[in-house]
């Protein structure tokens, strides 16, 4: 003889609070990630790049004497530069700076960049460059090639300075690939 116990209807029943399902709080989480990631950047960009640009602006209206008082002067600071030969000069060697170091730096990179980024460049066999800093320990700037690969590694040192060339017989395969 088995006997089958039930539930009694209404007792212990309780009523979960709506809540919402796990893949739209997954998809939340997942939206608000980025974010997340970013926001150190933002919070210290706010601390040591926008308030102390805005302070500067706030002390230029101002004739600031760190000791003494201070005394609003508007534009009046602003419109004293204007006039002032030596802030012409200042901005001139500075926008001559910034372009005879930011220009010659992007055409090297650029050209370094196009470089590395199309195996071959006009010479059979060529296939890469990788280029170590001068922090590099010793033990890491040894070459790493082994006997059995098709691609030989050469390692070329300046100083403290490591590049490994890689070369592969790309000349000779298409060749072969032609005749057969």
């Amino acid at each position: 003889m088995t006997t089958m116990l039930s539930p009694t209807p209404g007792a212990g029943i309780t009523t979960a609070r709506p809540t919402r399902p796990r893949h739209i709080q997954q998809g939340l989480r997942e939206r608000l990630a980025p974010y997340a990631y970013v926001a150190p950047f933002f919070l210290l960009f706010l601390i040591f790049g926008l308030f102390p640009l805005l302070f500067t602006f706030y002390v230029a209206l101002f004739d600031w004497n760190p000791i003494g008082e201070h005394h609003f002067v508007g534009l009046d600071n602003f419109s004293q530069l204007m006039h002032d030969p030596r802030f012409w000069g200042a901005l001139r060697n500075t926008f001559l700076i910034w372009v005879l170091s930011t220009v010659p730096q992007l055409l090297i990179a650029l050209g370094t960049a196009h470089v590395l980024n199309h195996p071959g460049c006009g010479r059979p066999g060529f296939s890469g460059c990788r280029c170590s800093c001068p922090t590099s320990p010793p033990w890491r700037r040894r070459p790493s090639s082994s006997p059995s690969s098709s691609t030989a590694t050469t390692a070329c040192s300046t100083g403290s300075w490591s590049c490994w060339v890689s070369t592969t017989s790309t000349s000779r395969r298409r060749s072969g690939a032609a005749t057969s």
